[in-house]
């Protein structure tokens, strides 16, 4: 439970020295699995695949030992990792989460020795158990929900002087859907050393889930709550990124309780990036992701109302990137950000794979990477087994 509290502070260094043993004593296999993901988030790849590999010799049957080797890209080339993982999906006592888990390992152990049809036949399985959980999602909710955006927030209400809003320019949104380049986006912001990255917070969902009983002219009482909890431990940087992707559902909200935040939106082919995010295993949220059609829908209903956003705001406060840009040329992207900003040039930002700092989403490792061009077009391996996916869109 402490591990966990520190971790939900932000206070990965402290929660890692509480995983640690005195000398000359055993971490259960169980916490070397939660060291190792804190290394993961930290990018510390090396020392997470020494610890998972420390668990499974003393627990073999640890499905979450088996999960993170896959996050860390640390599976045996030899077929090894795979026949163990096989053995376990076959086994009657193995619970339904874990067999999830294992579907979505196998995924990406099968990935990597680049056998595109068995990797997605396990994710296909591995979705489709989540999905199976999900028992009161209906896209058709989200579909409706964005159209109501777009009443909601037309240009008349967006371009509305508000005194009453907060004048700061220190929130920069970065936006888009799941698997997008929001990651990598925000990474090469926060290695500027006027910008903190503050990751995916939480803090202005809440904020958008109290606008409904809380008086307009009350309002500037919620951006001082969402500033706070931006805040905690940004020091005095003038820029502080929050890339939570489905804050592109808050553009207006955003617009209306600070005018002069900046929005960055990231695109990504709408293939790539659907097959991108149903082969990601989301612990929360996203539950859209784990049906290819419903992955379509609602994809399609976000390009609609991002085609609204890009009508009614203002582009010197709403840009986009796409993700193909920045793979073809960093350095001119990077510079068209920073000057969006507000910010002088800093050449740190093309190493910006050299920054430390947590990175907690599904693209934690990548970012920890050079561009690399392998994402791009990732969609042609798998042929018409995407066709539901493409077929939605």
């Amino acid at each position: 439970i402490r591990v966990a509290a520190l971790k939900g502070l932000g206070r990965e260094t402290e929660a890692l020295v509480e995983l640690e043993a005195p000398a000359g004593t055993e971490v259960h296999p169980r916490l070397l699995v939660q060291a190792a993901a804190l290394n993961l988030d930290n990018g510390q790849r090396d020392r997470a695949h020494q610890l998972l590999r420390q668990a499974l010799a003393r627990e073999p049957g640890l499905v979450s030992a088996w999960y993170n080797l896959g996050e860390a890209g640390a599976f045996d080339t030899d077929g090894a990792d795979i026949a163990a993982m096989q053995a376990l999906l076959e086994r009657d006592a193995t619970t339904a989460y874990d067999r999830t888990l294992l579907h979505f390992s196998l995924g990406k152990a099968f990935l990597a020795r680049d056998e595109h049809a068995r990797a997605f036949e396990h994710f296909v399985a591995g979705n489709a158990a989540k999905r199976r959980r999900l028992t009161r999602y209906d896209v058709a909710n989200d579909e409706h929900a964005m159209v109501q955006l777009t009443r909601e927030f037309p240009a008349s209400v967006l371009t509305q002087p508000d005194l009453r809003a907060h004048p700061t320019e220190l929130p920069v949104f970065v936006v888009g859907m799941p698997r997008s380049g929001t990651s990598l986006v925000e990474q090469m912001l926060a290695s500027h050393p006027a910008v903190y990255g503050a990751g995916e917070l939480s803090a202005l969902p809440d904020a958008v889930a109290q606008r409904a009983s809380t008086d307009r002219a009350n309002w500037r009482l919620l951006a001082e709550r969402y500033l706070q909890a931006a805040q905690t431990r940004a020091g005095v940087a003038e820029r502080i990124t929050d890339k939570l992707p489905l804050n592109f559902l808050n553009v207006g909200f955003i617009r209306l309780l600070f005018p002069n935040a900046r929005i960055i939106h990231c695109r990504r082919d709408p293939v790539d990036c659907g097959l991108s995010c149903f082969t990601t295993l989301f612990e929360e949220g996203n539950e859209f992701s784990f049906d290819l059609t419903e992955l379509g829908r609602f994809i399609r209903a976000y390009h609609a109302l991002m085609n609204h956003w890009r009508a009614v705001m203002p582009p010197d406060r709403f840009i986009e990137v796409d993700y193909e840009a920045i793979v073809a040329d960093v350095e001119t992207e990077a510079r068209r950000l920073v000057a969006f900003c507000g910010l002088p040039w800093h050449a740190s930002i093309t190493n910006f794979y050299d920054t430390h700092r947590t990175v907690r989403s599904a693209s934690r490792l990548q970012v920890r990477q050079p561009i690399y061009r392998t994402s791009v077009n990732r969609a042609a391996a798998f042929g018409a087994a995407l066709d539901p996916l493409r077929d939605a869109l």
